[in-house]
């Protein structure tokens, strides 16, 4: 199944990089993740039917409990605050050749 529900947990990969989305216990956060950290994951928090490509979700961290959120200024962060940038849309994009 290919879908994913509420409370459940998911990693983001760089397709281009092979690596996934990580947030450190200070709340930092950088690309450099690898499968088997618990820093790589990430509950989507979105109610009622499943995740489909071009909706709408919130990312909060395993790690620290806190919204994963971009800044302005294009920084990442998952540190208490940052309510009006914590939306993320789904896309679905094939990963690029030689990436799993």
């Amino acid at each position: 199944d290919a879908t994913c529900h509420l409370g459940e947990t998911v990693r983001i990969k760089a397709c281009a990089t092979g690596k996934f989305l990580r947030v450190q216990k200070d709340g930092s956060c950088n690309g450099l993740g690898d499968s088997a950290e618990p820093e790589t994951q990430f509950v989507v928090d979105r109610g009622g039917q499943p995740v489909t490509s071009g909706g709408l979700v919130t990312l909060t961290s395993l790690v620290n409990k806190c919204y994963l959120h971009g800044t302005p200024t294009g920084a990442l962060h998952a540190l208490p605050g940052g309510d009006s940038w914590r939306f993320w849309r789904i896309s679905k994009k094939d990963c690029v050749a030689g990436s799993s």
